[in-house]
């Protein structure tokens, strides 16, 4: 195991990171997953609810944290 404060040490709590931002965007598209069906059978489902861009949200945000956080991430374990 690194010792604390060490590059390795940095770089392997940037893996863990990474894998958890990973699982965090997986739960957030299978919850727009999960919704959209209950969304599409709303019976007042084409008034101008904002529940309709939830699932584009999350989509969005999923893949916003894949790319952005995760690199975030990496680059500050690299300093």
């Amino acid at each position: 195991m690194p010792l604390p404060g060490s590059a390795a040490f940095r770089l392997d709590q940037a893996e863990q990171d990474c894998r958890d931002l990973e699982a965090i965007s997986n739960l957030l598209r299978k919850t727009a997953g999960a919704i959209t069906p209950i969304i599409q059978r709303l019976t007042y489902g084409t008034l101008p609810l904002a529940v309709r861009e939830s699932c584009i949200m999350l989509e969005a945000l999923a893949e916003e944290i894949e790319r952005d956080d995760v690199a975030t991430v990496q680059e500050a374990a690299a300093l």
